[in-house]
Formats: C-alpha cells, sequence, structure tokens
C-alpha cells in the first residue's frame, strides 16, 4: 500500500524555491549573507566574502551579532549594532 508524500514533496519544492531564490539574489556588492533562526538562536547558513567573516554555520545568533557589533570603532556605534540586531530578533539575548 501507498502513502501519501504530498506534504513533502510541497516542502522539497518550497526548499528548492527559497535555495534558487537565494542564488538568485546574490551581487557582486554583497558582503555578507546571514540566515538564523532567531527562535533556536542558530545561524543556519552564512556567506561572506573573504577577510570579513564574522560568524560560521552553527554558531549561535547571539555570539554572531556580538563579533559583528565588535566591528564597529566606538562603543556608540557597538551600542547602536547591538540595539538594532536585538530588535531583530525580538527577545533574544543580546
Amino acid at each position: 500500500m501507498g502513502r501519501d508524500i504530498t506534504a513533502s514533496k510541497i516542502a522539497e519544492k518550497r526548499y528548492l524555491d527559497e535555495v534558487a531564490y537565494t542564488q538568485a539574489t546574490q551581487s557582486a556588492n554583497l558582503l555578507a549573507k546571514v540566515r538564523s533562526n532567531l527562535t533556536q538562536d542558530y545561524v543556519e547558513s552564512y556567506s561572506a566574502q573573504e577577510g570579513i567573516a564574522v560568524g560560521t554555520v552553527g554558531t549561535s545568533y547571539t555570539d554572531c551579532a556580538e563579533a559583528l557589533a565588535q566591528t564597529a570603532f566606538t562603543p556608540e556605534e557597538r551600542a547602536e549594532v547591538r540595539k538594532a540586531l536585538r530588535s531583530k530578533a525580538g527577545s533574544s539575548g543580546l
């Protein structure tokens, strides 16, 4: 007896569509691109031009965001980056 794999095929198509969209939106001017699961505080994908990476796949969003904040020149700019990333993460820990 067969089983219904419709839901699985729909999920697979959505994933492939997302991958295609991500690849299509790449730009030569893009410095870094990150996809994070904020609920689980997890970096799912990360790509950056050589020499500017501040995170890796598998690190926490909080750690990656803090590493980015540390690249700012002044304490005020670091605080501004933290605030902006915290608002994107909702109540995540920064």
